[in-house]
C-alpha cells in the first residue's frame, strides 16, 4: 500500500468526509464479490441503523463506487505500477487514494487539456476542404 495523504488533497474537499470515503473504499475491497447495486443500497441500511450520517453518505458511496471501479479494473493494469487517470483534479485525487490502497500510483492528466489535445489531433488528421 502506498502512503497517500488524502486529507491534504483537493479530493478531500470534494468528499465531505474523508473518513466515510475511506470506509467506502474499504467496503468495496471487503466484499468485492457482492454486486455493486446491493452494496449501494447498503447505505440506506447504514443510515437507518445510524452507522452513517446524512452528510457522510455521499462520501461513503463515492468511496464504494470508485473502489469498486478500481478493484474491477486492476486485472487490466497487469503489472503496471502507474495508472494514468484523466479527469478533473479533485476527482483524480479520489482515484489516486483508491489506487494507492492497491499499491498503484496514479498519474493524473487534466481532463480539459486531454480533451483539447485529442480534438486538435483529430482536426489535424482531417482532410482540408
Amino acid at each position: 500500500m502506498l502512503d497517500y495523504d488524502f486529507e491534504n488533497s483537493l479530493g478531500y474537499w470534494i468528499c465531505r468526509s474523508a473518513h466515510e470515503f475511506e470506509r467506502g473504499l474499504a467496503e468495496s475491497a471487503r466484499h468485492a464479490e457482492v454486486p455493486l447495486l446491493h452494496r449501494l443500497f447498503q447505505a440506506r441500511s447504514l443510515r437507518l441503523d445510524k452507522q452513517l450520517s446524512p452528510e457522510g453518505a455521499p462520501s461513503w458511496m463515492s468511496g464504494l463506487l470508485i473502489g469498486s471501479e478500481v478493484g474491477g479494473a486492476l486485472p487490466l493494469f497487469a503489472a503496471a505500477t502507474t495508472v494514468h487517470v484523466i479527469g478533473a483534479p479533485a476527482l483524480c485525487d479520489l482515484y489516486r487514494a483508491a489506487l494507492a490502497k492497491h499499491g498503484r500510483r496514479a498519474e493524473c492528466i487534466a481532463g480539459d487539456s486531454a480533451s483539447l489535445a485529442g480534438l486538435a489531433r483529430v482536426r489535424a488528421a482531417l482532410p482540408e476542404n
